[in-house]
């Protein structure tokens, strides 16, 4: 890359929509180079892992310039790869799960903050195109601006039951580059096209985020000292001591003892619990939070709007 940093409109698109597509980054000899070699080794997934020279195109994906480029610009020089590249939607399951991410409530593992010349990005999705995603195709999908939403998306929206004309689905050309804030609300929606999906995705994060669990331990870079094994779970739960995976463990307590919750994740303090008796429509509440306004639908009559005409008139 010719420039320091990305430019104004790279910067507001970003931020406003949570992701941005860089275009013509690949070559076609490097398209047809990892096409090849996914048609010929026959999986979706470990690709870094593949004997030479199946591997080799996907190292180049993983150590591309450009993309080196815009990860420091994203997420700063000391990123690292937390998830391992695989084909999107190569698992049946995936189209069948309900979008995922967001970030309510705020987890600061994976925090993403803008504002003025200050950004904060925790985790950065990664899309590479090596066949075109045409309108209509499905796949990969996601809810523009829900990285920096405040309110919970509802179910019928992250089921798909409801979309509310909020889920989008990014068009790309063989060779693409698609970043994703890894907050934004994303899934994957059944395949419609007739040639195969060939979407690869992978995940990288800052220095300072924990890592998933799918994160490789050899990324470690801090040893453990011999005293943490003395610690109970609790107490290396609250020192995030030697256990860097995400999500974290949730400590409870009801002030005698502490103990740790059998899953981990995020844990909700009440004031995100909902009030079924609030008389809020959820889906009007989130629409506005994401988008800044409301449309309600036939408030006048139409003798109303008649009068109304007539007195403009």
């Amino acid at each position: 890359m010719d420039r320091e940093s990305m430019t104004n409109e790279e910067n507001y698109c970003f931020d406003v929509a949570g992701y941005l597509i860089v275009r013509n980054v690949l070559t076609e000899e490097e398209v047809q180079a990892c096409n090849q070699a996914l048609d010929q080794v026959g999986r979706s997934d470990g690709m870094l892992e593949w004997p030479p020279p199946f591997r080799d195109p996907f190292i180049g994906l993983r150590d591309h310039p450009v993309l080196a480029w815009y990860l420091e610009q994203l997420c700063g020089e000391e990123y690292r790869l937390d998830r391992k590249p695989g084909l999107v939607g190569a698992e049946a399951d995936d189209t069948a799960a309900p979008l995922a991410s967001g970030d309510q409530p705020p987890d600061r593992s994976r925090l993403y903050y803008h504002q003025g010349n200050v950004r904060y990005c925790q985790g950065v999705l990664v899309l590479w195109a090596l066949a075109d995603v045409n309108p209509g195709d499905g796949g990969f999908v996601l809810i523009s601006a829900s990285h920096k939403s405040y309110v919970e998306p509802p179910a019928e929206v992250l089921q798909g039951a409801d979309g509310m004309g909020l889920t989008a689905q990014p068009v790309l050309k063989a060779g693409d580059l698609l970043l994703c804030a890894e907050t934004a609300l994303h899934g994957v929606r059944p395949w419609q096209d007739k040639g195969p999906q060939r979407l690869l995705v992978c995940g990288y994060i800052g220095a300072q985020a924990r890592r998933s669990s799918e994160a490789d331990p050899e990324d470690e870079e801090k040893p453990v000292p011999d005293w943490i094994s003395e610690l109970t779970p609790v107490q290396r739960a609250v020192m995030d001591a030697a256990d860097h995976t995400y999500p974290r463990p949730v400590v409870q307590a009801d002030g005698k003892t502490c103990w740790l919750e059998e899953e981990a994740g995020t844990f909700h303090p009440s004031i995100y619990i909902r009030d079924p008796d609030s008389g809020i429509d959820e889906k009007e509440f989130y629409l506005w939070d994401l988008c800044g306004h409301l449309v309600l639908r036939g408030v006048m009559d139409a003798a109303w709007l008649d009068a109304a005409n007539e007195a403009i008139d």
